[in-house]
């Protein structure tokens, strides 16, 4: 097998940030790249990896003839040599370029991004068919009981009475209670949707605990994520298989078959796009991925279309392919 580390340090370019491929959380660098290329550190023997900046500033006459290319040579150079670069968008080199190197598999992701947990619960944000019956939580049905014993109290004190300041406080008692009766009704149709009840904002899974969960087998891709598709521009590059797209709705509806799980979502929007469309059924966990580190605040951006490796032209077949096997394993259709 060849040695892609002689030195033993794997060398790691990089043109630009990008969550959740490669981004810097302080200043520790984290993100799906730089795991990914841990993993493809210990299975080639390599000690220790190295990260290098590269330059993707173009002039604006190449971009409009050729598209983004480097201007700086020595970056170019770094990669035929020995060094492995990480192309987050496909257009930092030019078509001119292109045939200088070898390529990855490519990884695609749009707004859509979903993970699937299975068998991880949260108390606030589970439902199922039992909680579609239960119109109120726990807490609120015992002050509902407490109320209504307080109210019966009052009037039976009332009827011995007969006072005109016993019947005032009697009524406004139980006017009191119709209100908060009518109130809880309200909030409860204002967070029904279709077949499920969202009882609280969903909560932030940390990136940490992604990586975590990936890593264990605990925490899978869902398609949006993990489609491998092969552009026109890719597809004269890299012999690979063109997979068809499937359908979206099935997938999380296949999903949401299983007896418990969660599907997390990377966007806030999409919340709401998938309780509006009826995609989950009542046992569903719905849950958030934080933008970046572990923040708790989630920004709508535009991901990038599709992510992959450029390596020196010189890389052989075998050790390609084992790069690929690499990231098809922790981003596979039989794990979705």
């Amino acid at each position: 097998m060849e040695n892609i580390c002689p030195s033993g340090i794997l060398h790691l370019g990089y043109a630009d940030t990008y969550f959740p491929y490669f981004y810097f959380d302080d200043i520790r660098v984290r993100g799906v790249s730089i795991e990914l290329w841990k993993i493809v550190s210990k299975a080639f023997n390599c000690s220790s990896m190295s990260l290098a900046k590269y330059s993707d500033t173009a002039h604006e006459d190449a971009m409009a003839n050729e598209g983004w290319e480097f201007t700086d040579k020595a970056n170019l150079a770094a990669i035929k040599r020995a060094d492995i670069f990480a192309d987050l968008t496909m257009n930092t080199l030019s078509q001119s370029r292109v045939q200088d190197f070898r390529f990855t598999t490519d990884i695609a992701i749009d707004q859509l991004s979903f993970y699937e947990a299975i068998n991880t619960t949260t108390a606030e944000e589970s439902w199922t068919p039992y909680s579609f019956f239960v119109v109120f939580s726990a807490e609120i049905f015992a002050l509902i009981i407490i109320f209504a014993i307080i109210m019966n109290l009052i009037g039976i004190a009332n009827n011995r009475l007969q006072s005109p300041p016993g019947l005032v406080i009697r009524y406004f008692v139980l006017g009191l209670f119709s209100v908060s009766i009518m109130t809880l009704f309200f909030i409860h149709a204002a967070v029904f949707k279709g077949n499920m009840i969202i009882t609280v904002q969903p909560k932030l899974m940390l990136w940490n605990d992604v990586i975590v969960g990936l890593k264990s087998g605990s925490l899978n891709l869902l398609e949006s994520v993990a489609i491998f598709e092969v552009s026109r521009s890719t597809a004269i590059l890299v012999n690979l298989e063109i997979l068809v797209k499937p359908c979206y709705d099935s997938q999380v509806s296949r999903l949401c078959s299983k007896p418990s799980s969660t599907i997390a979502v990377l966007h806030k929007s999409q919340i709401l796009f998938i309780a509006d469309n009826n995609l989950l059924p009542a046992h569903c966990l719905l849950q958030r991925i934080p933008p970046q580190g572990n923040a708790t605040i989630i920004a709508e951006r535009f991901m990038p279309s599709n992510f992959l490796f450029v390596l020196p032209r010189n890389t052989t077949r075998k050790t390609v392919n084992k790069i690929n096997q690499i990231i098809l394993k922790m981003f596979s259709y039989e794990k979705v």
